[in-house]
């Protein structure tokens, strides 16, 4: 199954995840906070701070992600696109 990583899992990434998750792909999410809303749906996560490109970058290695993106958040897009360009992705 492929893996995407969502950076972030507030609220707004909630229908994000969701829509990963029903295309057949593991939803897995970073956030700086414990008990975000997207959490509940995600396939696996963990608490990072999404500005943190390294340490969201690190976890996207250990995963072996497939894919990455955001929702609703420009804060997290330079963080999606550091990973995108170290993993080959973009």
């Amino acid at each position: 199954m492929k893996k995407i990583l969502i950076i972030g899992a507030g609220d707004y990434q909630v229908p994000a995840i969701k829509r990963v998750r029903q295309m057949g792909y593991a939803a897995y999410c970073v956030d700086y906070k414990e008990g975000q809303p997207g959490f509940e749906y995600a396939n696996g996560y963990k608490i990072i701070d999404v500005k943190d490109k390294e340490a969201c970058l690190a976890y996207a290695q250990e995963l072996s992600i497939d894919g990455v993106l955001t929702w609703g958040a420009t804060l997290t897009l330079p963080t999606v696109s550091y990973i995108g360009e170290r993993r080959g992705l973009l």
